[in-house]
């Protein structure tokens, strides 16, 4: 990574505003967006399930099951390959997202946990890829609205509360990993721009939030 490029992540649960904040950044900085690109992901989770609906044999949920968790590495391989386009960037999402989802949804699974280490391992890598990263808060949900992707956003707070809880204890368990933690009420896209701005200038706490620059 050259010494001047900006590469920004940002995370945070459902309706928190990560791809408005995206587009505004990339706008501003005039760098590209990595999109969040979550698709296949929920679509092998949708096949999975309609097996498992229809009561299929065994062999072909077994097979559906392994497909839908060589999804998330097949994303995390496609994103690497994003990355290395760029000098800089703006993502919406990344890996400590989809190592996020994959705790919460493959919690009752069995034997995955050399699986999950292979997903912490590409989340170690690419925080070494980061300028730094952003985390939203919480926001209220909007029910039954699809995000930009077209995926429907999940309204259960208590879904939205462990995803964020546990999206936030990935990211500052990472050593050396710059966090700007985005204050609760700041709606505004151009009063977030303004934090980020300077955040980036400046190594002080900014609105009462941690950024280390």
């Amino acid at each position: 990574m050259q010494n001047n490029a900006l590469r920004i992540a940002i995370s945070g649960p459902n309706a928190s505003g990560k791809t408005t904040l995206a587009k505004a950044i990339s706008e501003k900085y005039a760098i590209p967006i990595i999109e969040e690109d979550l698709g296949v992901l929920f679509g092998a989770q949708k096949k999975l399930d309609q097996l498992r609906s229809q009561s299929a044999p065994q062999e072909e949920i077994q097979s559906a099951l392994g497909r839908w968790q060589e999804s998330f590495f097949d994303w995390a391989q496609s994103r690497e390959a994003e990355y290395s386009k760029y000098d800089s960037f703006v993502a919406d999402r990344w890996e400590a997202d989809l190592l996020d989802i994959w705790l919460v949804l493959m919690r009752r699974q069995e034997n995955i946990d050399s699986q999950t280490v292979r997903l912490v391992r590409r989340v170690k890598a690419a925080a070494t890829r980061l300028s730094f990263a952003i985390l939203m808060p919480l926001a209220k949900p909007l029910s039954n609205v699809p995000n930009d992707a077209g995926l429907v956003r999940v309204s259960s707070f208590s879904n939205r509360l462990l995803n964020s809880m546990t999206t936030a204890g990935i990211i500052f368990s990472l050593p050396n990993l710059n966090v700007l933690r985005m204050p609760v009420g700041v709606s505004s896209t151009a009063d977030q721009i303004k934090i980020v701005e300077s955040a980036r200038s400046q190594d002080r706490t900014v609105n009462g939030t941690s950024a280390r620059f």
